[in-house]
């Protein structure tokens, strides 16, 4: 009874919108197509006239991180030297002076929470901020 009359004599108003619809995605898609050819590329260099200054300072090299493994006894390894926590803590300390340290803690499943902790601990007040714990993905 589209469009026809009600049980009571009223004539009932119905609107298809699928047209409007089909109407507005057009005019969506198009207006989209025109905004990508009229905005310039991002990755342009030279969009602005800048005039870049001078530095006599070298490129900075991103630095290999350092690797911290913690086993379940014994000495601690970074980057493969055995090292006592004395020891780990001196080392650090001169790393995080001569600049920002990054380190990966890597530890057997097995080290007891309290070691971890110290350990983390001891990395902490010798300045290294950034401090990544690898572990392995499990499928």
């Amino acid at each position: 009874m589209s469009g026809g009359r009600t049980g009571r004599g009223r004539q009932m108003a119905d609107i298809n919108i699928t047209p409007l619809v089909d109407i507005l995605l057009v005019v969506l898609v198009a207006f989209m197509v025109v905004a990508d050819v009229i905005t310039p590329p991002t990755a342009t260099v030279n969009a602005l006239p800048l005039t870049l200054p001078q530095s006599s300072a070298s490129a900075v090299t991103p630095q290999k991180p350092l690797r911290l493994a913690v086993p379940l006894t014994g000495d601690v390894l970074l980057d493969g030297t055995p090292l006592t926590e004395a020891a780990l803590t001196a080392r650090l300390v001169e790393l995080a002076k001569a600049g920002p340290v990054d380190l990966i803690l890597a530890t057997d499943q097995d080290v007891r929470q309290a070691r971890f902790v110290r350990i983390l601990e001891l990395v902490q007040k010798a300045g290294v901020s950034e401090v990544a714990i690898e572990t392995i993905a499990t499928p």
